[in-house]
C-alpha cells in the first residue's frame, strides 16, 4: 500500500512556482495555499527541498488536525487507514471544509464504513475533484476494526 506522504504528492502534483488552484488560491510544491505568512514570490522558482520541508509541515499539520478534530470525538480506536483518509481530506480541504461532511462523521462513529464511503461522493468535493474523492470513498469503504 502506498503509503500517505506518496499519495497526497501523486493527488497535489508539484510546481515550484506559485500557480493558482482550481479554486483561484496562490498555491505551491504540493498543494501548498500561499498566505501573507509565506515568503513565495511570484515568477520565482523554489527548489524541491525548500517545498518539500513545507509539504512535510503541512502534512504533519494536517495530521495533528484529524487527531485534534475528529479522531478525539470516536469512542473506538481509529485504525491508521481512517486516519489516513481524514489527513488528506484535511490537507486537501483544511478542517472547516471536512467538518461539514456531518453524514460521513456520524457514520464512521457508528463503525458503518460503507455508508461513509456512499456519503464522502455525495458532495462539491466529489464534483470538484472526482477521482481523488472516489479513490478516498473506495479506501473508506475498506476500513474494519
Amino acid at each position: 500500500m502506498e503509503s500517505l506522504a506518496d499519495r497526497v504528492k501523486q493527488n497535489e502534483g508539484f510546481r515550484n512556482k506559485i500557480y493558482k488552484d482550481t479554486l483561484g488560491f496562490a498555491t505551491i510544491g504540493y498543494g501548498h495555499k500561499v498566505t501573507e505568512a509565506d515568503d513565495f514570490k511570484e515568477g520565482v522558482e523554489y527548489s524541491k527541498e525548500e517545498l518539500e520541508k513545507v509539504f512535510q509541515q503541512d502534512l504533519e499539520t494536517a495530521m495533528m488536525l484529524c487527531d485534534n478534530m475528529f479522531m478525539c470525538d470516536l469512542r473506538y480506536d481509529p485504525p491508521e487507514l481512517l486516519r489516513e483518509i481524514y489527513t488528506e481530506m484535511i490537507f486537501q480541504l483544511g478542517p472547516g471544509g471536512v467538518s461539514k461532511f456531518k453524514k460521513t462523521f456520524d457514520y464512521v462513529k457508528l463503525k458503518q464504513f460503507k455508508e461513509a464511503s456512499v456519503e464522502m461522493l455525495d458532495s462539491k468535493w466529489y464534483k470538484q475533484t472526482p477521482n481523488r474523492a472516489k479513490h478516498l470513498s473506495d479506501l473508506m469503504a475498506t476500513v474494519t476494526v
